[in-house]
């Protein structure tokens, strides 16, 4: 509770003094020059006091709070890449942190921030990152980031699903049946409520007819029936059938 309260009092008046006025041959004095430095967007600078205040005062709790504000400001300056790292070798070296449920959104975050904006690109990173959303979700259930990490979660779904469909699709264009089968079907398997799983039935039956396999064919159709009736998809299978 000292600690604590000995945070609030220097964030108090750090906005009310300038860069000379911090003692920094002590560690309050010290972080809180890069606290105001970072606060100032100047995030370089930032990033060497709070090393500095590692290397001087490492058995300091200052020293701890400046390793999680050196991940901070590398999202901040979107070099995602170093902040994702900085917050797992923080997790890593202190799990019974009192924002570790945080930090542990925050990996995932990371992750989440370095994938492409369209989905005709490497998506190597999303499982990565939709794991560290997990994660929280599994061990932290009560955190406050649930929500976050949770709609995370169902955007990567997405894209991985439209990822799986851009894929399909194109051999679904070439005409070349057999692989939009197999893509269909690899998407309808792994992606049971997304919201393309009408087109994703129509179009696998229609390969399959051309591909030479009319059972899979109707079945594929029949289930696209059963499982979305009043789909445009559905009444368009009727007419294939």
């Amino acid at each position: 509770m000292k600690l604590f309260f000995l945070f609030c009092l220097l964030f108090a008046f750090v906005g009310c003094v300038s860069y000379d006025d911090f003692d920094t041959s002590k560690p309050a004095g010290a972080y809180g020059l890069g606290k105001q430095l970072e606060d100032d967007d100047r995030f370089e600078e930032a990033l060497t006091q709070y090393r500095d205040v590692k290397n001087r005062f490492p058995y300091s709790q200052f020293a701890i709070e400046a390793e999680l504000r050196m991940a901070e400001v590398y999202f901040k300056k979107e070099t995602y890449p170093e902040a994702q790292s900085a917050y797992q070798v923080f997790k890593e070296l202190h799990p019974r942190h009192e924002k570790i449920d945080y930090v542990t959104f925050q990996i995932g975050e990371s992750i989440f921030k370095q994938l492409p904006t369209t989905i005709d690109r490497d998506l190597a990173l999303a499982p990565i990152a939709m794991k560290d959303f997990e994660v929280l979700i599994r061990d932290y259930p009560k955190s406050h980031y649930v929500d976050e990490a949770q709609k995370r979660i169902n955007e990567i779904v997405d894209m991985l699903a439209q990822k799986e469909l851009y894929i399909a699709d194109f051999y679904f264009r070439t005409e070349k049946w057999q692989s939009a089968l197999v893509r269909y079907e690899k998407y309808l398997q792994e992606f049971p409520v997304h919201k393309a799983r009408p087109r994703a039935l129509l179009r696998a039956g229609i390969s399959a007819d051309h591909f030479g396999d009319p059972n899979k064919k109707n079945l594929l159709l029949r289930r696209l029936i059963k499982e979305y009736p009043q789909s445009k998809e559905a009444k368009k299978a009727k007419e294939e059938l």
